[in-house]
């Protein structure tokens, strides 16, 4: 099989997966005997070609339609980017943050009574839907930052988002 055939098998695997639709290897074997056997129509005896499952292996090897595919080329200049700005950061100031969630109470999902009774009191102090948000930080440099919280329903912040790095 010639390369502009494969390249004509590899634009039509790009394109169905830019529709989202599944591409199988089995389609991909069907779709070369289709592209190897439009251009000897005519003639009585194409030249012999299987699209055997060694075929379709290496075809993928060689051309690599994988998911990431087609977002390698437009990523390594931002990465190459990235790598040299790294050594001129400032690790004190580069600061990776999470948010999560802090529940003031454990819903208990197991409680004690007879067997058979139809209804079961769990004790509850009444905080089980009050939470707050808790924003933890770190520095690139190692050190541990004070977690800062987001109160559920305050107008006004009662707290300086950016206090930890000021101090």
């Amino acid at each position: 099989m010639s390369m502009n055939m494969e390249d004509m098998i590899y634009d039509l695997v790009i394109d169905k997966r830019l529709r989202k639709e599944k591409v199988t290897r089995e389609w991909i074997a069907d779709q070369a005997l289709v592209c190897h056997a439009s251009p000897h129509a005519d003639d009585n005896a194409p030249p012999p070609f299987a699209a055997s499952q060694h075929w379709v292996s290496n075809f993928m090897t060689r051309t690599q339609p994988g998911r990431l595919g087609l977002s390698k080329v437009p990523i390594q200049p931002g990465w190459r980017y990235l790598r040299n700005l790294t050594p001129k950061m400032d690790k004190e100031h580069t600061v990776p943050m999470d948010e999560t969630a802090v529940y003031f109470e454990d819903a208990r999902t197991q409680a004690v009574d007879l067997r058979g009774a139809r209804h079961v009191v769990v004790r509850s102090t009444g905080y089980a839907s009050m939470r707050v948000t808790a924003i933890l930080a770190v520095t690139a440099s190692g050190r541990k930052l004070p977690p800062d919280m987001i109160w559920k329903g305050k107008d006004k912040p009662s707290f300086n988002p950016f206090a930890s790095l000021l101090s």
